[in-house]
């Protein structure tokens, strides 16, 4: 596992970003990517990147790295777009 850094990005792969901050679970799952619990599947996330993962499930990349990036605690709250579990819970 890398460093961990000050901010996630498109190029992070996905298994780091779970590894790094595993509370970005319920993003992943917020955004219809919860197949990521599955170990078997994880196991993919170490050769695909967020900006990867984008592109084949068709989602907003800018709206999932800001959701990532509020999740852990990267980015304050008033940046946030409200998709997140975190917000629409709360």
């Amino acid at each position: 596992m890398n460093k961990i850094p000050c901010s996630i990005d498109s190029e992070h792969f996905v298994s780091d970003v779970l590894a790094w901050f595993p509370a970005t679970q319920f993003v992943f799952n917020a955004y219809g990517l919860a197949s990521l619990r599955n170990p078997v599947l994880r196991l993919i996330g170490k050769l695909v990147s967020i900006k990867d993962l984008c592109r084949m499930q068709k989602v907003d990349s800018e709206e999932l790295l800001l959701d990532l990036n509020l999740c852990a605690g990267l980015v304050k709250m008033d940046e946030c777009t409200g998709s997140c579990d975190a917000c629409k819970n709360s």
